[in-house]
């Protein structure tokens, strides 16, 4: 018996959303406005396979926008995005 394993497509910029508050709307245009959505469905939608070309302008965008200036505070949004992951995750509903 042989294996056939199903390639997931990669994700590019011109990937059209068909979900979540960006439905219908282009990869590329979110990258402008809201880099963390993408930044966030590549870290938590296991299908989801972003281009890491894409999630690296994705998080470069996201620290352009969002970064005052010193590192701490961009470190301590990250770190308290992590804290809070593992915290959800604990949650037995």
């Amino acid at each position: 018996m042989s294996f056939i394993s199903k390639s997931k497509k990669v994700i590019g910029l011109e990937y059209r959303f068909t979900f979540g508050k960006h439905n219908g709307e282009l990869l590329k245009d979110i990258l402008e406005i809201e880099p963390e959505y993408i930044i966030w469905c590549s870290d938590d939608i296991d299908w989801f396979d972003l281009d890491t070309d894409v999630y690296d302008m994705a998080v470069e965008r996201d620290m352009a926008m969002n970064y005052d200036g010193t590192y701490d505070d961009y470190d301590q949004h990250r770190y308290i995005d992590d804290f809070a992951r593992e915290a959800w995750d604990t949650i037995d509903i």
